[in-house]
């Protein structure tokens, strides 16, 4: 491939000639060069992350564009991103190339198309001129022409009450990006819940007949219906709970990034939703907006799947472990390293579980005597063995390896770059990336804190995941801020939740509010979500959390761009 002075390909910087005027041509002007690089920017995200940008994220990225840095170079930033590591794990070639096809096309590449970038990366092409080219694709400019023909400066529209000044808003007719509850509000006043599970951006519940429900973004038919829409205009979505279809009566669920699954009381488990990875598990490797039985035959007493992930695994009564789906960084535990399975696999092990947790590039399970062990990347020491990649150390392992320090543990959660486990007294040990939950930044030069290889405990004087911010009691570990031990963790997309014996829900990480008025600011330490509300269930998405309460009525806060909490969008400023 030609490469200009700039690093750019030369097809891409055929397209920036179209893109950005100003670049090329006097005449236009500095406001519409302003929008043109916004909307090639918002491009960029459809084509790495599947999704449509934020308003501080597209802000940002615009104005690193206008201090002189390249397209080339954001994308360079795109793809080395803890999100994108985060979504898809460590790529092979093939891989990288393919998710590109799926996230501008929805569908597999084609094989000449393949093995055409294929080519080009081999010939020296760097990963990020391939998703600049991707994302600067006729496709992807015809698939978002509608949507970004609205972004704009705050300070055209004097009237809409936004602050004036220059400030970049991400403004779409179908959907609003800045939706977010920072308190819990309550999903529906009539259906009463007994089991809750929020995957990236949708959420599902069983109410006390049985009946399925789900709510949130519908793109793949994740919610179990093909029919909502009208919340997001001509993206699928509902912002109210619609019934699953197939009359199916499930224990329990789980929700991974596109698809959500469910257990019979009789351990069949039916899965719906994107199915191009096999996360359905019925051996089609196809979409299905109905629940499919997951094939084999196996019965299952318990399912696991995260908000990152594009996986599924199933707990027998037994204790075997089996996975099916996407196999990023061997996080099947199989015995291969990335091929994907579209029917379940045995996890690789003579080991018998008692919990399990898979995310897209990690997975964790806990044995019948209360030990840890973890498999697929360990870039960032997420496996828990003492050592990571990024140092030289383990890089990954695709069976079972075992979590060293020598602690026990009754659970555990990971959602791919860290892992939290809790103990019988309550106590919560995490290991993995310490930037998915703090300010340290991602891409440091220098690895030294980083992360932790090893399971370090949560809370204290000099506790890890926080640094700089103690909690209000920063001489005791945490062990719940109630005083109550905490029974149950959940670990969704960089936030963890945990829930206390007497029905307390603390959440740290991401985004959260809360009576303090922290606002939309990353929490270091646990806060108590609801108030005094006591919750018997309790789920973490992918930038949402749910939680169903004493008197059975489920409750959301978080993101809300696409109805994932229970309400429908605001469509307009």
């Amino acid at each position: 491939m030609c490469i200009n002075a700039n690093g750019l390909p030369k097809a891409a910087v055929l397209l920036l000639a179209l893109l950005f005027p100003t670049i090329f041509a006097s005449a236009a002007s500095a406001r519409d060069a302003q929008v043109a690089d916004a909307r090639a920017i918002a491009r960029l995200y459809s084509a790495a992350f599947d999704r449509y940008p934020d308003s501080p994220g597209l802000d940002f990225w615009v104005r690193t564009w206008e201090a002189g840095n390249s397209t080339l170079l954001i994308a360079e930033q795109f793809y080395q991103s803890q999100e994108f590591r985060g979504n898809y794990g460590s790529l092979t070639d093939t891989q990288f190339v393919e998710q590109l096809y799926i996230n501008v096309l929805g569908r597999p590449g084609e094989r000449s198309g393949v093995d055409f970038w294929l080519a080009e990366l081999a010939s020296g092409e760097s990963r990020a001129g391939v998703l600049l080219a991707f994302a600067e694709s006729p496709e992807n400019i015809s698939k978002t022409r509608q949507a970004f023909s609205l972004i704009a400066l705050a300070g055209d529209y004097p009237d809409s009450g936004l602050p004036e000044g220059g400030i970049w808003i991400f403004q779409s007719g179908d959907r609003r990006d800045s939706d977010f509850y920072y308190v819990p509000k309550q999903v529906s006043f009539t259906l009463r819940f007994t089991a809750i599970a929020a995957g990236y951006d949708h959420s599902c519940a069983v109410d006390t007949s049985g009946q399925t429900y789900c709510w949130g973004y519908n793109k793949y038919g994740q919610l179990g219906s093909d029919s909502p829409g009208a919340d997001c205009g001509t993206f699928a979505c509902s912002g109210t709970p619609v019934p699953v279809a197939g009359g199916h009566a499930f224990a329990q669920l789980v929700a991974g990034r596109r698809h959500s699954c469910g257990l019979t009381a009789g351990g069949a488990a039916w899965c719906w939703g994107y199915g191009q990875n096999g996360q359905l598990g019925d051996g089609l490797g196809t979409d299905s907006p109905v629940p499919v039985q997951v094939a084999g035959g196996l019965t299952f007493t318990a399912l696991a799947a995260n908000a990152s992930s594009e996986s599924t695994c199933g707990l027998t009564a037994s204790g075997e472990a089996w996975c099916w789906g996407r196999n990023g960084a061997g996080s099947l535990g199989n015995g291969m390293d990335h091929s994907a399975a579209h029917v379940p696999a045995q996890v690789m092990t003579s080991l018998r579980f008692v919990s399990l947790s898979i995310s897209e590039s990690t997975a964790c399970g806990v044995s019948t005597e209360g030990d840890t062990y973890c498999w697929g990347d360990n870039r960032y020491g997420q496996l828990g063995v003492g050592s990571a990649g990024i140092d030289g150390g383990l890089a990954g392992s695709n069976s079972p390896v075992a979590v060293q320090g020598g602690e026990k543990f009754i659970q555990v959660a990971t959602d791919g770059l860290h892992s939290c486990a809790l103990q019988q007294s309550g106590a919560m040990f995490c290991w993995g990336l310490r930037s998915w939950m703090s300010s340290v930044a991602f891409n440091s030069s220098r690895h030294d804190g980083v992360y932790d290889s090893l399971p370090t405990r949560a809370g204290g004087s000099g506790a890890p995941w926080y640094d700089g911010y103690a909690p209000p009691d920063s001489g005791t570990p945490w062990v719940g801020t109630t005083g109550s031990p905490w029974t149950a963790v959940a670990v969704g997309h960089g936030q963890t939740c945990a829930l206390a014996a007497n029905g307390a829900l603390d959440c740290w990480g991401q985004l959260w509010g809360d009576p303090m008025g922290w606002g939309p600011n990353i929490t270091p330490y646990p806060l108590r979500m609801g108030g005094e509300r006591a919750f018997i269930a309790f789920a973490s998405g992918g930038g949402h959390d749910c939680g169903i309460s004493t008197d059975g009525f489920a409750y959301c806060w978080g993101a809300n761009n696409w109805g994932q909490t229970g309400r429908a969008p605001q469509l307009s400023w």
